[in-house]
């Protein structure tokens, strides 16, 4: 299984082969957090953002497994495996990077 901080170069490295989409998510793993913000170009990856369009919540475990196609992440929303707050619209682009 994947740490933290390998799951958050590997988000990078996806980010980096995808434009400008101008939300903000905000991913909570385990009670670590990272920003993917939209707002630049490419998009990148930060520590903390003071309003995100969505924040989505989940265990390193899956998050891992859903960027290894192991998850299907609609199907990981449908069993509460990913908890969603916010503009769901909004998790479009990053559902694309899994």
């Amino acid at each position: 299984m994947d740490t933290f901080e390998v799951l958050r170069e590997r988000l990078a490295k996806k980010a980096a082969s995808v434009g400008q989409f101008n939300k903000i998510i905000r991913l909570e793993l385990d009670g670590n957090v990272m920003i993917l913000n939209g707002n630049t170009s490419p998009p990148s990856i930060q520590d903390d953002a003071e309003s995100p369009d969505i924040t989505i919540s989940s265990s390193i475990e899956v998050f891992s497994n859903m960027l290894d196609k192991k998850i299907n992440p609609q199907l990981a929303i449908m069993t509460r495996k990913i908890k969603i707050k916010g503009d769901i619209l909004a998790a479009t682009p990053l559902m694309g990077m899994l």
